[in-house]
């Protein structure tokens, strides 16, 4: 989310109003940069010091749209802090006076929800705020002399600022009110999806377990159809053994009652050539 989308309508036309004739004339800009960091070591916002810098876009209002600055900010927090921000935003007042008031302001307002971390950083072809803005001529550096020191800023200035920096305030917690909320609906949606895969594994160790009942039963009657069959075969080849043997005897006895016959037959007519030896012997009265 934009800061400059939260701004309130005080801000806003605060923002609107035309910067100083000094700033016009020189091409320079009083700037101050700040971003936040959200961790495990508490909630961090960084500050830059107030510099004077030439943009080569123009602020929109009072908010700095030059994307290289903001960037270099980032580096320099994460070069001097090792922490990568989250957000970075740069911004600029009508003059000194009120640049330095409205740091102030954010420094007071935001002291007591975030660590406050100093960084030190002068991008380059940047002048700090204690350089003459009247040596700041396009092509030109400043001179040698000093700056006097800065009157106390009006009561009008510090107010808006004040109300400015309220503002910014807001924005930054309304921006990590949406971080928390996209990382609370993440770790839903991650719960979400791991309650999906827990009850798919359920329903597919259910269905395995039914899978598996069905082929034990299967097996079950597989092996009783094989241990009948195995008993009738069982029973058939002692049936065809017990008829083999019946068999072998009634051939034996029909060999046997033929052989006798033939036998009884040679005796006869031996007994009825004249052999008596081979006759029958008479019966007994």
């Amino acid at each position: 989310m934009k800061i400059a989308a939260i701004l309130s309508a005080a801000a806003l036309a605060l923002a609107s109003a035309a910067l100083s004739p000094a700033e016009a004339q020189s091409g320079y800009y009083p700037v101050f940069c700040q971003g936040i960091a959200v961790g495990s070591g508490g909630n961090s916002m960084f500050l830059s010091s107030g510099f004077y810098q030439a943009l080569s876009t123009p602020p929109e209002g009072y908010l700095i749209t030059d994307a290289t600055l903001t960037a270099e900010f980032a580096k320099a927090v994460k070069a001097q802090t090792g922490e990568t921000v989250l957000g970075q935003t740069c911004y600029t007042r009508a003059d000194r006076q009120e640049l330095e008031a409205f740091i102030a302001t954010t420094r007071a307002s935001n002291g007591g929800n975030w660590k406050l971390v100093d960084v030190t950083w002068l991008p380059t072809g940047a002048y700090p705020l204690t350089t003459n803005l009247a040596d700041l001529q396009p092509g030109g550096g400043p001179s040698p002399r000093a700056t006097p020191a800065p009157a106390a800023p009006p009561a009008s200035s510090a107010a808006a600022a004040a109300r400015s920096a309220e503002a910014d305030r807001v924005a930054v917690e309304l921006r990590q009110r949406e971080q928390a909320e996209r990382a609370a609906a993440a770790a839903q949606a991650e719960a979400e999806r791991r309650l999906a895969i827990a009850k798919a594994d359920e329903e597919l160790r259910a269905v395995n377990a039914q899978q598996a009942q069905m082929a034990e039963a299967q097996l079950r009657k597989n092996a009783e159809e094989q241990r009948i069959f195995e008993e009738k075969q069982r029973v058939y080849e002692e049936r065809q053994r017990a008829f083999a043997a019946a068999e072998a005897k009634y051939q034996a006895e029909v060999k046997a009652a033929a052989e006798a016959r033939r036998k009884w037959e040679a005796d006869v007519a031996a007994c009825q050539a004249g052999d008596t030896t081979r006759c029958a012997p008479a019966p007994q009265p």
